[in-house]
């Protein structure tokens, strides 16, 4: 067992804010969701070593600390009604857990599964300790989601404006740690490498040039700054990158959200991954269906006359930009998309071990496991449909998803209340950035393991309920005042 350096500026850390403000333990694992690749504690398990990441301790102290002050005054009903929410993951966790235990003893030996170490061979099925890494790291993070989500429900003003601040501050923080390492990389300035990906249990891929392999080389580096690896950076950037659009399109005063949107989306591209193109073009599609629909609504209200001229300068304008744009940038365009998509699609597909080849192996490994999966950890998958599918089965899957219906259903009952409030903003953000995680779900990206993927459900559940509750408050308070005045 080793502690390296900042494991022990993290625990002290924690521990003060345990004792003096425990609160804002919550704050600390927002600004550590950027740590991914570092470890504050270095353990060997088996003949395999590994490392506990900053934010898995924080949020391990911070759960302890929400159990033991459950039972507090008003915080029971908030987290009764946090559970119902919560009860369609409850059960997809419990199902996993059970799954982990039972079925790596149940077809050991009579399948092939994909090595969560090691993509590039299957190997038979039998328990091992990723079955409990990965059932700990996902019952944790659902736990952590549900208690962020009382936590919120409680609407204490100034925890949520704290929160608030901590989500756009942590993203600063990981913009300057990637746009560090890309100075590093193309000016040769020191990096601390060694502090930021020191963790033994994650697979850490050097920031190099992109695919120069292909014959498509730029000169372009692909930047992770502290994640471990391009792919993990643009998860993080582009549920962030999401949150900001959505500030954009719905707060009174979007310009200020205009620069850190533009930094976002730099950090973005700068990781060169796909997952990160693929999220732009997501979220460009969802963009442009709110806009045109926030047109269509404005259509209805307007005469024909001004309807027509409204739409003539819109379809010209967006073909003049085009023009420009493709006039511009055209070469390069072309050049980019064939280094980072079509180009990888067919390398792809030409390799024995590439993601499409890994997906259809995760479908086989449901067929071949009866459609009961073969537990949290046996099996890798590069989309997150694809590893619940492979390890938890058809029970898991289905729990999942009633999980988003749920999810959905919340969205539809704060949506129909008009808020300004910071709760506002934290429901109306996290639907983008919800909408984001599921896109690279289904596309690119197993997230189901990452905390920040945790931490927007819950302040997504928390918010939309304090949304929720602060309108029926406020009819409450109006109804009493009317009587008053009678």
């Amino acid at each position: 067992m080793d502690v390296p350096p900042i494991g022990w500026v993290v625990m002290a850390t924690t521990l003060t804010l345990l004792l003096v403000a425990p609160r804002s333990l919550w704050v600390l694992t927002i600004y550590l969701l950027p740590f991914q690749a570092a470890s504050v504690l270095n353990v060997s398990v088996g003949a395999r070593q590994t490392g506990v990441a900053p934010v898995i301790l924080v949020l391990l102290v911070t759960c302890a600390w929400e159990v033991e002050s459950a039972s507090g005054v008003g915080r029971s009903h908030h987290l009764a009604h946090v559970i119902k929410v919560f009860r369609p993951a409850l059960l997809f966790v419990g199902v996993g857990l059970l799954l982990s235990a039972v079925c790596p003893q149940l077809f050991r030996s009579d399948l092939l599964v994909t090595l969560p170490q090691d993509f590039r061979q299957q190997v038979p099925l039998e328990p091992t300790t990723s079955n409990i890494i990965h059932s700990g790291y996902l019952a944790l993070c659902t736990m952590a989601a549900l208690f962020l989500s009382a936590r919120i429900g409680l609407g204490e003003a100034l925890f949520t404006r704290s929160l608030l601040r901590a989500i756009f501050g942590a993203v600063t923080v990981a913009l300057c740690l990637l746009f560090w390492q890309g100075l590093s990389l193309y000016a040769g300035i020191w990096y601390p490498l060694e502090i930021l990906n020191n963790n033994p249990g994650v697979v850490h891929l050097e920031s190099g040039v992109i695919r120069p392999e292909l014959g498509l080389n730029l000169g372009i580096r692909r930047i992770s700054g502290s994640f471990s690896e391009p792919s993990t950076a643009a998860v993080y950037f582009g549920c962030y990158l999401a949150l900001l659009i959505s500030c954009v399109l719905y707060e009174r005063r979007p310009v200020r959200y205009l620069a850190p949107m533009l930094l976002v989306g730099c950090g973005l591209f700068a990781t060169g991954a796909t997952t990160g193109f693929l999220v732009i073009a997501g979220l460009a599609v969802t963009c442009a269906w709110i806009l045109l629909s926030s047109l269509f609504r404005r259509m209805q209200q307007q005469t024909t006359v001004r309807v027509v001229a409204l739409a003539l300068i819109a379809v010209v304008t967006g073909v003049v930009i085009l023009i420009a744009l493709y006039s511009t940038m055209a070469g390069d365009v072309e050049t980019a998309a064939n280094l980072l998509l079509f180009n990888k699609i067919s390398e792809d597909a030409r390799l024995k071990d590439g993601r499409s080849v890994v997906e259809m192996r995760s479908l086989q490994v449901f067929l071949d496991s009866w459609g009961l999966g073969v537990g949290l950890g046996s099996n890798l998958s590069f989309t997150t449909i694809g590893y619940i599918v492979s390890n938890t089965g058809l029970i898991g899957a289905v729990a999942f998803l009633a999980f988003l219906m749920r999810l959905r259903k919340q969205y539809l009952m704060a949506v129909a209340v008009e808020t300004d409030s910071s709760s506002g903003l934290l429901y109306r953000g996290t639907t983008f950035s919800l909408l984001a995680l599921c896109f690279m779900g289904l596309t690119s990206v197993e997230w189901l393991l990452m905390p920040v993927a945790w931490i927007i459900i819950g302040v997504f559940v928390g918010s939309t309920t304090l949304t929720v509750a602060e309108h029926e408050l406020a009819q409450v308070e109006a109804a009493e005042l009317e009587e008053v005045e009678w």
